[in-house]
């Protein structure tokens, strides 16, 4: 039903509900096998995600470069998704 609503998967539900639905098959395989599911990693794996999604997608440094066009008062929302999408 999920998926119908939004093909695309781009909707924040949808994909708050694939990313549940994968830990709780993961979590039923694991106790199938009769494996342990630890979880205690969870929070370094998310972090050293986050950090290679920011350094990959510079986002530093167009939240530099959208901080540095406000100063300036020239600053547009036109430009900035110009800036987004033509990079």
């Amino acid at each position: 039903m999920a998926q119908n609503m939004d093909p695309s998967s781009e909707g924040r539900g949808v994909l708050q509900f694939k990313t549940g639905l994968m830990s709780v098959i993961k979590q039923k395989l694991a106790k199938k096998d009769g494996a342990s599911f630890a979880r205690e990693h969870d929070i370094e794996y998310l972090w050293d995600f986050y950090k290679r999604f920011k350094r990959h997608n510079r986002v530093d440094d167009i939240q530099k470069e959208q901080e540095r066009w406000r100063e300036s008062g020239t600053f547009s929302t036109e430009y900035a998704l110009f800036l987004l999408f033509d990079l």
